[in-house]
């Protein structure tokens, strides 16, 4: 006919060139809107707790040391070794020779070294739990804040009135280190 005949800026074309549009090329459902709402509400909320992964700092470099994940056993927060990154030192051990507890002689990856922390209430700290440093053994109280909107984590061991303060990063899934 003559109006499939014009081109389409001339008011012709509409109906047979609909019938050949490809399907990946024709115009989504708004659900896919909708998914991705939900999607950024759950970051969001994600983003209010320390569940998640982590690059904890080497103290004598300042750079990533390590991936620690942290997660929600009940009420309790816990945190396990994924992965070191950094190339391992002279003299440096696989396993957690220095621990004294039921970590003792255990791998580093995979190790459990928060455990015990919980979310005190009325507040946005983490406190009860403790430590431990796999290189020395030694197990320290912790206090864990979030800063930054939830993309900083201050992490702070004590051992009687001494401590240490380390400021963790949250690895976003697009970001990690393999």
């Amino acid at each position: 006919s003559l109006h499939d005949a014009l081109p389409i800026w001339a008011g012709g074309g509409g109906a047979a060139r609909a019938a050949r549009t490809a399907p990946w090329r024709r115009r989504r459902p708004r659900a896919r809107k909708w998914r991705g709402d939900a999607e950024r509400a759950f970051a969001a909320v994600a983003q209010t707790t320390p569940v998640g992964t982590w690059h904890s700092v080497d103290d004598e470099t300042g750079k990533p040391s390590a991936e620690i994940k942290l997660s929600l056993k009940g009420d309790e927060l816990v945190g396990i070794i994924v992965k070191g990154l950094l190339p391992p030192k002279e003299g440096d051990e696989l396993n957690c020779t220095q621990c004294a507890d039921d970590r003792k002689d255990k791998p580093k990856r995979g190790l459990e070294i928060i455990r015990g922390l919980k979310l005190t209430p009325g507040t946005d700290r983490w406190e009860g739990g403790t430590i431990i440093d796999p290189n020395k053994g030694k197990i320290y109280k912790l206090r864990m804040v979030l800063q930054e909107g939830g993309a900083k984590l201050q992490v702070r061991g004590y051992l009687g009135i001494f401590y240490r303060t380390q400021t963790w990063t949250r690895v976003s899934p697009s970001a990690r280190i393999n």
